[in-house]
Protein backbone atom coordinates (compact mmCIF):
# COMPACT_ATOMS: atom_id res chain seq x y z
CA UNK A 1 0.00 0.00 0.00
CA UNK A 2 1.52 3.61 -0.62
CA UNK A 3 1.89 6.17 1.88
CA UNK A 4 0.99 9.79 1.05
CA UNK A 5 2.98 11.88 3.82
CA UNK A 6 1.05 15.37 3.74
CA UNK A 7 3.60 18.31 5.25
CA UNK A 8 2.28 22.03 5.95
CA UNK A 9 1.45 23.95 8.62
CA UNK A 10 -2.61 24.87 8.76
CA UNK A 11 -1.97 28.33 10.51
CA UNK A 12 -0.26 29.51 7.67
CA UNK A 13 -2.11 30.35 4.14
CA UNK A 14 1.19 30.05 2.22
CA UNK A 15 2.17 27.14 3.70
CA UNK A 16 -1.06 24.71 4.34
CA UNK A 17 -2.62 24.32 0.58
CA UNK A 18 -1.30 20.71 0.47
CA UNK A 19 -3.11 20.02 3.83
CA UNK A 20 -6.44 21.54 2.95
CA UNK A 21 -6.09 19.60 -0.30
CA UNK A 22 -5.39 15.68 1.34
CA UNK A 23 -8.50 16.73 3.71
CA UNK A 24 -10.57 17.47 0.94
CA UNK A 25 -9.58 14.62 -1.46
CA UNK A 26 -9.39 12.48 1.56
CA UNK A 27 -11.87 9.92 1.17
CA UNK A 28 -11.22 9.35 -3.22
CA UNK A 29 -7.58 8.75 -1.80
CA UNK A 30 -7.88 5.96 0.96
CA UNK A 31 -10.59 4.69 -1.80
CA UNK A 32 -7.58 3.83 -3.85
CA UNK A 33 -5.96 1.70 -0.98
CA UNK A 34 -3.33 4.92 0.15
CA UNK A 35 -2.44 4.75 3.49
CA UNK A 36 -2.33 8.92 4.63
CA UNK A 37 -0.07 10.24 7.43
CA UNK A 38 0.85 14.18 8.48
CA UNK A 39 3.51 14.97 9.74
CA UNK A 40 5.04 18.25 11.38
CA UNK A 41 8.49 16.95 11.49
CA UNK A 42 9.93 16.37 8.20
CA UNK A 43 12.58 14.38 9.63
CA UNK A 44 10.47 11.85 10.77
CA UNK A 45 10.65 11.01 7.38
CA UNK A 46 13.27 8.92 8.02
CA UNK A 47 10.97 6.25 10.01
CA UNK A 48 8.44 6.24 7.04
CA UNK A 49 11.83 5.14 4.97
CA UNK A 50 12.16 2.37 6.96
CA UNK A 51 8.65 1.20 8.19
CA UNK A 52 7.46 1.69 4.31
CA UNK A 53 5.91 -1.95 3.30
CA UNK A 54 5.94 -1.41 0.11
CA UNK A 55 8.73 1.65 -0.38
CA UNK A 56 6.15 3.29 -2.51
CA UNK A 57 6.22 7.13 -0.91
CA UNK A 58 4.42 9.82 -1.91
CA UNK A 59 4.96 13.13 -0.23
CA UNK A 60 2.74 16.29 -0.64
CA UNK A 61 3.74 19.98 0.30
CA UNK A 62 3.18 23.72 -0.88
CA UNK A 63 5.41 25.27 -2.77
CA UNK A 64 6.42 28.08 -4.21
CA UNK A 65 4.96 27.37 -7.50
CA UNK A 66 2.75 28.42 -10.63
CA UNK A 67 1.07 24.88 -11.34
CA UNK A 68 1.27 21.57 -9.75
CA UNK A 69 4.53 19.50 -10.16
CA UNK A 70 4.91 15.78 -9.72
CA UNK A 71 8.93 14.93 -9.48
CA UNK A 72 10.49 12.08 -8.43
CA UNK A 73 13.36 12.05 -5.82
CA UNK A 74 15.85 12.56 -8.83
CA UNK A 75 14.46 15.39 -10.00
CA UNK A 76 14.02 17.31 -7.04
CA UNK A 77 16.33 20.09 -7.83
CA UNK A 78 13.38 21.28 -10.00
CA UNK A 79 11.14 22.25 -6.63
CA UNK A 80 11.44 25.32 -4.03
CA UNK A 81 9.58 24.44 -1.55
CA UNK A 82 9.44 27.54 -0.14
CA UNK A 83 10.70 31.48 0.37
CA UNK A 84 9.35 31.63 3.44
CA UNK A 85 12.77 30.58 6.49
CA UNK A 86 9.75 31.67 9.03
CA UNK A 87 9.54 27.71 10.58
CA UNK A 88 12.66 25.03 10.35
CA UNK A 89 10.09 22.85 8.67
CA UNK A 90 10.66 24.73 5.51
CA UNK A 91 14.39 24.63 5.52
CA UNK A 92 14.10 21.37 6.72
CA UNK A 93 12.25 19.42 3.99
CA UNK A 94 14.25 21.76 1.27
CA UNK A 95 17.69 20.40 3.13
CA UNK A 96 16.76 16.47 4.07
CA UNK A 97 15.32 15.54 0.66
CA UNK A 98 17.97 16.17 -1.94
CA UNK A 99 20.47 15.09 0.70
CA UNK A 100 18.62 11.55 1.33
CA UNK A 101 18.90 11.92 -2.53
CA UNK A 102 22.86 12.83 -3.01
CA UNK A 103 23.27 9.93 0.09
CA UNK A 104 21.45 7.15 -1.62
CA UNK A 105 19.32 6.51 1.07
CA UNK A 106 16.12 6.10 -1.30
CA UNK A 107 18.26 3.80 -3.55
CA UNK A 108 19.85 1.39 -0.99
CA UNK A 109 16.55 0.98 0.85
CA UNK A 110 14.30 0.73 -2.43
CA UNK A 111 12.21 3.42 -1.77
CA UNK A 112 9.81 4.64 -5.25
CA UNK A 113 9.33 8.25 -3.98
CA UNK A 114 7.44 10.82 -5.51
CA UNK A 115 6.99 14.53 -4.62
CA UNK A 116 3.57 16.36 -5.08
CA UNK A 117 4.03 20.07 -5.03
CA UNK A 118 0.72 22.25 -4.53
CA UNK A 119 1.02 26.07 -5.13
CA UNK A 120 0.71 27.68 -2.10
CA UNK A 121 -2.09 30.37 -3.48
CA UNK A 122 -4.09 27.16 -4.47
CA UNK A 123 -7.04 28.04 -3.29
CA UNK A 124 -6.93 31.29 -4.60
CA UNK A 125 -6.96 30.60 -7.85
CA UNK A 126 -10.21 30.38 -9.76
CA UNK A 127 -12.09 27.15 -8.89
CA UNK A 128 -11.77 25.75 -12.70
CA UNK A 129 -8.07 25.01 -12.48
CA UNK A 130 -8.46 24.15 -8.75
CA UNK A 131 -10.32 20.99 -10.49
CA UNK A 132 -8.22 20.74 -13.34
CA UNK A 133 -5.06 20.20 -10.53
CA UNK A 134 -7.18 17.84 -8.58
CA UNK A 135 -8.18 15.26 -11.06
CA UNK A 136 -4.60 16.04 -12.03
CA UNK A 137 -3.78 14.88 -8.67
CA UNK A 138 -6.23 11.98 -8.46
CA UNK A 139 -5.12 10.87 -11.66
CA UNK A 140 -1.53 10.15 -10.93
CA UNK A 141 -2.24 9.21 -7.39
CA UNK A 142 -4.23 6.20 -9.04
CA UNK A 143 -2.21 5.22 -11.55
CA UNK A 144 0.60 4.63 -8.38
CA UNK A 145 -2.45 1.97 -6.94
CA UNK A 146 -3.04 0.06 -10.54
CA UNK A 147 0.44 -1.45 -11.07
Amino acid sequence: MPTLICFGNPYLDYDRSAILLVNELRTIILSFGVEIKFLKDPFLILDEFEQSRDKNIIIIDSADIKRMTIVSAHELDRLRFSEHTISLHDFDLNFLLPLLNRLEVLDKNKIKLSIIAIPMDFYNRPIKEQEKMKQELIKYIKSLTSN
